[in-house]
């Protein structure tokens, strides 16, 4: 049984990182290899019988190759002041340990649901440390999730790629939940995943709760024994009612299982959005993210991001939309759920390959 090692922003509590992850291992499992995961939270780790080490020396030792599991490694953060700076150097040695250790095993290297945050056409260029993987002479194959990426690619460092739509599309086909978590009373449940400078909006949403009896979920995407809270600080309501919940993510299962009951989801994180939309809940995405946007055009639902509008004016929409049913409905019956069902069906094309690349080293 050959060995694959599965290496990304793990380790940091993050739902979307831990998603790809789980999805990856899930399958390098069920082609018969033998999928070791850097850093998987070990209740994770353990519900999902994955093997993980903290080690990127035993995570290399003895794999037949190597798995980038998504994310933007064409990017050039983090960058700021402050615990971002920190969380720079963190990822620095991280990329350098990794590549030390490809080097050193002469690993080869796929790239799977891999990425950028800079914006089509940008010339900016990714860290020098996530260049120095890049161009180790190890990278074999890309594949990801917005089409311009394949020419930045191949122009920028000779690796071949190919485009599939993003993997966590397909993370209803894996997780299959269950709805769980509208309360009796609530006419309309809608997921609210915010960064903190929303927050003001939380005591405006507890009147039109009452009066509108639609339930608010605020979704925390960072599990707190990682530590990371203060670096991705997201809305959460001081106190729970029956119709103002929160919901701390600890497992995959249990986020899509409460995503199910909701009538629509607005998040500033794309994965969350995208999960959503894999199980057929419509996603207002409000970030201000290049990423994101392409991600909805791919889908012809531009309307739906949100990522050209001012903050100012996106916050007093937000109420406008969110605090009154008819327009919650509105905006869920107005998704193209057709085309996102064909581009959950094209996402499967990263697993493909993946498939591809396991009958390749196992001859």
């Amino acid at each position: 049984m050959i060995k694959v090692a599965i290496w990304g922003s793990y380790g940091y509590g993050n739902y979307g990182d831990d998603l790809m992850a789980i999805q990856f291992a899930r399958c390098l499992k069920t082609l018969g290899t033998h999928p070791v995961v850097f850093r998987l939270d070990s209740a994770l780790a353990t519900a999902y019988g994955i093997e993980t080490t903290p080690s990127v020396v035993e995570l290399l030792r003895g794999a037949s190759f190597a798995v980038f599991g998504g994310g933007p490694v064409l990017s050039d953060g983090p960058h700021g002041r402050g615990r971002l700076v920190e969380a720079y150097r963190e990822k620095k040695k991280e990329y350098e340990d990794f590549r030390a250790a490809l080097v050193g095993f002469r690993c080869p290297l796929y790239l799977l649901s891999v990425g950028s945050n800079f914006s089509a056409g940008s010339q900016n260029r990714p860290a020098p440390f996530r260049e120095a993987v890049l161009t180790s002479g190890l990278c074999r194959l890309a594949t990801v999730r917005i089409e311009d990426d394949i020419e930045a690619f191949y122009n920028g460092y000779g690796i071949r790629s190919r485009h599939f739509p993003d993997v966590n599309l397909n993370a209803g086909s894996i997780w299959s939940p269950t709805a769980k978590g509208r309360h009796k009373w609530a006419k309309a449940h809608v997921g609210l995943n915010l960064p903190h400078l929303y927050c003001r909006i939380v005591p405006v949403l507890r009147l039109t709760a009452l009066i509108c009896r639609i339930q608010y979920t605020f979704i925390q995407t960072i599990r707190p024994a990682a530590g990371r809270e203060v670096l991705m600080s997201e809305v959460l309501p001081e106190r729970s009612s029956p119709l103002i919940g929160k919901h701390i993510y600890k497992d995959p299962a249990d986020v899509l299982s409460i995503i199910a009951s909701m009538d629509m989801v607005v998040s500033h994180k794309l994965h969350l959005g995208v999960s959503a939309l894999a199980i057929g809940v419509p996603f207002l995405s409000i970030a201000k993210s290049a990423k994101n946007h392409a991600f909805f055009e791919s889908i012809n639902a531009s309307e739906a991001s949100w990522a050209n509008c001012p903050e100012r004016n996106k916050k007093l929409a937000l109420l406008r939309l969110i605090t009154y049913r008819k327009r919650i409905r509105q905006f869920a019956n107005n998704f193209n759920f057709e085309e996102v069902e064909r581009q959950r069906e094209l996402s499967r094309g990263h697993l493909e390959c993946l498939r591809v690349i396991v009958a390749s080293h196992a001859g």
